[in-house]
């Protein structure tokens, strides 16, 4: 999951169990990304987390987290 926050592309990359996000890897999507997207779209940042919360519907949840991220607050509904 790819988002834009204070005119920084930030990407969320949910790993398998036996990789870890290190310079290397980083680097290789990168590559990966510019080769088959443009330059235009590489992240300023990667982080590896976890999981990507999801709806009901299996829809990433793209606004909340960057509402988080531009210091906003979530309230439940």
């Amino acid at each position: 999951m790819a988002i834009e926050a204070y005119d920084n592309l930030i990407l969320y990359v949910v790993l398998k169990e036996n990789l870890t996000l290190d310079e290397s890897l980083k680097q290789k999507i990168k590559d990966k990304m510019r080769q088959e997207l443009g330059p235009y779209f590489i992240p300023d940042y990667i982080i590896q987390v976890s999981d990507i919360p999801l709806t009901l519907n299996f829809k990433k949840l793209e606004v909340p987290v960057k509402k988080i991220l531009m210091g906003g607050i979530l309230i439940k509904q």
